[in-house]
């Protein structure tokens, strides 16, 4: 393209882009603008493709020349801060090519978009978590004799100078490996691990690649030799069972294919495998996203969790203590025995139980802790990135983590400073800093010390200081700051300059021009919305107010003015502060696609966004939130209940209100909800064989779950919520664990309470402690000093307030399983209130001269 040419095409395209806007270049050893032309539309005619940028923010515009003249097709909003890549190639169709971008979302990261046209508009066809560090397009012949569409190769940054390569294929509507192109290109990989294995022989990481390449490639008998290499260090990549489940399968390939082994039959034996592996498309994810749905419900070894598809039917059976939805990536988080791991669709692990806390994936990251003190990072593989664990990691944002480090000061002291990682765990900001807030826009606050803050970029050099005691909520150009601990908050642009000076007693950041502020020194109703310029767009008179997107606030205010601390009702605004709706909601989720979940005490429903109850869609008895999860599947968190629902109302799942203990006995749920504010789940118990002592036991689990009648004055300031699960179940002994949480409103936190039950389903004796033990024992003094030994010599509770611990009490709180005595203390009792109720286990083994085996409590679980 000739200079004039290139200068009447960039002409022709600032024409069409707003006046902030800028052509951005395409990072690389020669950086160009990100303009491209090609055909796209299979018209035969070239279409003009440009990525700019508007306040930080990437677009993508096509132009199509038609009736004479260019006019904008589309304008879509891009992903991250730089391109990377921008190329045209057949990838979806044979006849017609597509616009493939690589959107810059990390340092060695790029988000890949391949545009299609369809029906008249530029559609993504890519799968939202299809990234890359390296990327190829292929058409390369496989064993079918060639490819009219081009494959896509990935080479995904995994540490060091490793990467995981993936070719993919667009076929019958979604990406799939193609594995018949597999001995023709990981020969290059093979090579490409072969240099990095000399130049250093003693990263096994590097080994494993070499396997993997290897055994892709075709290259068999080599892949097992680099697997034996690897598995002589005393740490293998990426672990002893993953690099033994390699040498299995490669293993079991020999032995299927009788020693003879050609490169058709490990494709297709590539292809059964992936088939036996990997669900089907339809069976999981449908066009909107995961269609896995999360289930719960109480079984004779507590709560269980698993997954039903849009039917109603279980997919992945009942069986983790804990659970949460299905994520974007199609994994989601499980947990059993208090310890957490990913599962994939299929419902295999993508990584083991073995975490103690594994956050939510976040710009294709997610935070591990393997205790309390060690945080870690891991990609959307389930491997570690971060090289090292760190007593703090944050949610990664604008691809930065702020992580902590503990060092000694000059004095001896011990001093917590912060620094930034980026999104391969590397600390690009070494830490510095007393105190350091999430990326925006590219830029973070941070504390450097008292009085002294600082703006800094990406790579920590510093934008601006600020002399004040606090700064922080950075966002549409201005700060939040209070210049003493005894002063007001107000805002200030990037250069310090006020901008509205401090009278507030709380203020947040600016979202689209407007922020929430607080005028109130007490519990008074003190809540406003201000613009950039102070004024207030809605008036500092609310209890609370919620930014709800989509251009609504909810405003709350008391019903009582007799209680000031009682639960607001919430009435949706504008964002010109135009009420929409009465105080007529007593919550109010955020807006999506048009839709908020609200509730009025009596029922829970969507309205849209003139506050009017949306149409077509279910009202539900109870308070609660509604969630589209596709088209026609409704979840329902109603009166701590979940279930789903379609948008007629009926029920597709419900969980069981009645647990079968042995086809005699029968635990069945019952409710108490006297009022808004106080709601029990209690447990009844069927089937004993005395009517009477039936009876006793149920009213004494009443009592137990505070089922009581609540005085008027209790009702707004107080709220209770109560609970039970079937923790154990033998023979004749049932252990119900009770759990409430009792919180006085405007309290910083409620106080949680816990109690078991151990009932004799015969008798209808509820044990005490004493009762396990022998007549005249001294129980009290014999598990008093084992759990000083505890507390004394094992780490994990060296969170425990040694000198409050005085002992246990002779009727102190307890459930037994089946090999050991379990005895707690109430949050507060014996240490702080976060680490809820200290547990201690005393196997049987240790205590068995003080039991008395001879009593109705043992015989009634133990054979």
């Amino acid at each position: 393209m000739s200079n004039h040419h290139e200068a009447q095409i960039t002409q022709l395209v600032l024409s069409h882009l707003p006046s902030t806007a800028t052509v951005i270049n395409i990072e690389g050893p020669l950086p160009r603008q990100a303009i491209y032309i090609g055909d796209l539309t299979g018209d035969e005619i070239p279409e003009i493709s440009v990525v700019y940028k508007v306040y930080e923010e990437l677009y993508l515009m096509v132009l199509v020349f038609t009736d004479q003249e260019w006019k904008v097709a589309a304008r879509l909003k891009g992903h991250g801060y730089g391109l990377t890549l921008m190329i045209s190639g057949p990838i979806l169709h044979n006849d017609r090519k597509s616009l493939l971008i690589g959107w810059q979302i990390g340092a060695v990261r790029s988000k890949l978009s391949i545009y299609k046209w369809e029906d008249g508009n530029f559609i993504d066809a890519a799968p939202e978590d299809l990234s890359y560090s390296s990327i190829e397009i292929l058409n390369i012949p496989g064993i079918s004799g060639g490819n009219q569409t081009s494959d896509i190769a990935l080479w995904i940054h995994d540490t060091g100078e490793a990467y995981r390569v993936e070719i993919l294929r667009f076929r019958e509507g979604k990406f799939v490996p193609a594995w018949d192109v597999y001995p023709y290109y990981f020969v290059n990989v093979v090579r490409y691990y072969e240099r990095k294995t000399e130049e250093h022989p003693n990263y096994p990481l590097y080994w494993y690649y070499l396997a993997d390449a290897q055994y892709r490639a075709g290259m068999l008998p080599a892949a097992l030799q680099s697997i034996h290499k690897n598995l002589l260090f005393q740490n293998p990549y990426p672990s002893r069972k993953e690099i033994q489940q390699l040498q299995s399968k490669i293993e079991n390939i020999y032995k299927h294919m009788g020693g003879q082994i050609t490169e058709e039959q490990i494709i297709e034996e590539r292809i059964m495998e992936e088939q036996i592996m990997e669900p089907t498309a339809t069976s999981t994810v449908n066009k909107r996203g995961i269609s896995l749905f999360l289930v719960a419900e109480k079984t004779t070894d507590g709560t269980k969790w698993g997954y039903i598809n849009e039917e109603g039917e279980s997919v992945i059976p009942l069986q983790y203590s804990e659970a949460r939805d299905f994520q974007k990536n199609g994994l989601a988080v499980v947990a059993q025995k208090r310890k957490y791991g990913l599962i994939q669709l299929s419902g295999g692990y993508l990584v083991e139980p073995m975490y103690t806390s594994i956050s939510p994936y976040v710009e294709q990251r997610a935070i591990v802790s393997e205790d309390e003190y060690h945080f870690a990072m891991l990609n959307e593989e389930g491997k570690k990135v971060t090289e090292q664990t760190y007593p703090f990691i944050s949610n990664s944002a604008g691809n930065r983590s702020v992580y902590s480090m503990e060092t000694t000061s000059s004095a001896g002291s011990s001093v917590i400073q912060y620094g930034y990682l980026d999104s391969e765990g590397k600390e690009v900001i070494p830490a510095q800093y007393e105190e350091a807030s999430d990326y925006h826009q590219q830029k973070a606050i941070v504390k450097i010390k008292d009085y002294e803050y600082a703006l800094i970029n990406e790579i920590g050099e510093r934008l601006a200081t600020y002399p004040y005691y606090y700064v922080g909520n950075y966002s549409d150009g201005l700060l939040v700051f209070k210049e003493t601990a005894s002063g007001t908050f107000g805002y200030m642009d990037e250069r310090g300059t006020a901008i509205i000076p401090p009278s507030f007693t709380g203020a947040t950041g600016f979202h689209q021009g407007q922020a929430i502020v607080n005028t109130s020194e007490d519990y008074k109703p003190g809540y406003g919305v201000i613009d950039k310029q102070g004024v207030y767009i809605i008036p500092a008179e609310y209890q609370d107010i919620r930014d709800l997107g989509e251009d609504r606030w909810a405003v709350g205010r008391t019903a009582d003015s007799k209680h000031p601390l009682s639960l607001p009702f919430y009435a949706i605004a504008d964002r010109s502060g135009t009420l929409l709706t009465d105080f007529s909601f007593s919550d109010v989720s955020e807006f999506i696609d048009g839709l908020a979940s609200v509730n009025d005490h009596e029922q829970t429903y969507f309205i849209d966004r003139s506050g009017t109850p949306a149409p077509g869609y279910p009202h539900i008895e109870g308070s609660g939130t509604l969630t589209v999860k596709e088209d026609d599947v409704i979840q329902a968190s109603i009166d701590q209940r979940l279930f789903y629902v379609n948008r007629a109302g009926d029920v597709i799942w419900e969980p069981n209100k009645m647990i079968s203990l042995n086809g005699t006995y029968q635990v069945k749920e019952e409710k108490y909800k006297p009022n808004q504010n106080y709601l029990v789940y209690y447990p009844v118990i069927e089937g004993m064989p005395d009517v009477i002592s039936e009876q006793r036991v149920n009213i004494r689990m009443k009592q137990l779950a505070e089922v009581k009648k609540i005085p008027l004055n209790k009702e707004k300031e107080e709220t209770f919520t109560g609970d039970y699960d079937v923790i154990y179940y033998k023979k004749d002994l049932v252990v119900i664990e009770l759990n409430g949480y009792h919180y006085t409103i405007g309290a910083a936190h409620g106080l949680p309470t816990k109690i078991h039950a151990l009932i004799h389903l015969v008798t209808g004796r509820i044990f005490m402690l004493r009762d396990f033990f022998k007549a005249g024992a001294d129980y009290v003094k014999e598990l008093s000093k084992r759990i000083r030994k505890i507390i004394t010599d094992d780490p994990a509770y060296s969170y425990v307030f040694s000198e409050s611990y005085q002992g246990i009490k002779p009727n102190q709180p307890f459930y037994v399983s089946d090999n050991a005595l379990h005895l707690y203390f109430a949050p507060y009792e014996i240490g702080p209130y976060a680490a809820g109720f200290p547990t201690f286990t005393i196997p049987f083994d240790e205590i068995k001269g003080l039991i008395y085996k001879e009593g109705e409590f043992w015989k009634s679980f133990q054979i």
